[in-house]
């Protein structure tokens, strides 16, 4: 099968937000001289279409980063936003998807490499960007009949640093979920288990991110 190929070059801007300039909840200081962030992207977005039912879409880019916002730490824990000067991002997103009768899922990997040029702040300079996982695998199986439909999850998410140095790595998020649905007509009713085995670990803020959560829903569409 021949692969269909689309390639992308962008621009793109994007503002601090209001937790970035002026905190959120305590969990990170405010930094109301952060810059806008703006990115240059070189994009080759691949799709494979085995059949109606089989498919594979692979992305490779690279991206220029000037004002880079990204979340540091120091020794104390204490972590706010700040920008590096430049950066720059190569990465690799691929994903399988199928689609049978009754069964169907989809798995993924994200891989990126990157590196920080910064003459100002000394620390960042020649470093990994931190606060985003650089390797990321994610996969859900599903089974669907009749108005029922059950799907498990697995994510794992590593290669993080906190702070500007690449000193301290961040911990390995593994996460395992589990969800069911009932659907009828205009009507869906279900449940949910995120980190269904409750790991405990530290999220990019370098606090315990939240344990096991039940999730109860009930949807109805007006038409």
């Amino acid at each position: 099968t021949l692969p269909q190929y689309l390639g992308q070059v962008k621009d793109t801007y994007k503002a601090p937000s209001l937790f970035q300039r002026y905190g959120d909840r305590g969990l990170l200081l405010g930094n109301p001289d952060l810059l806008g962030e703006s990115s240059q992207t070189v994009a080759a977005d691949l799709l494979f279409r085995f059949n109606k039912t089989n498919e594979v879409t692979t992305s490779l880019f690279f991206r220029e980063l000037d004002n880079a916002i990204v979340p540091v730490y120091d020794s104390r824990g204490v972590g706010r936003y700040e920008n590096s000067s430049q950066a720059f991002l190569t990465g690799l997103e691929s994903m399988w998807r199928f689609t049978g009768t009754h069964v169907y899922g989809n798995a993924s990997i994200d891989l990126y490499d990157s590196n920080v040029i910064d003459s100002n702040i000394k620390s960042f300079n020649n470093k990994k960007l931190a606060g985003i996982y650089h390797t990321s695998l994610r996969a859900q199986l599903g089974w669907r009949h009749g108005n029922h439909d059950i799907a498990l999850t697995q994510q794992v998410n590593s290669d993080i640093y906190i702070d500007r140095s690449n000193l301290v790595i961040g911990e390995d998020n593994i996460r395992s979920g589990i969800s069911y649905k009932y659907a009828h007509d205009n009507l869906q009713l279900g449940a949910r288990i995120k980190n269904l085995t409750n790991n405990q670990y530290k999220d990019f803020t370098n606090r315990p991110a939240i344990g096991r959560q039940w999730l109860l829903f009930l949807n109805y569409s007006f038409k």
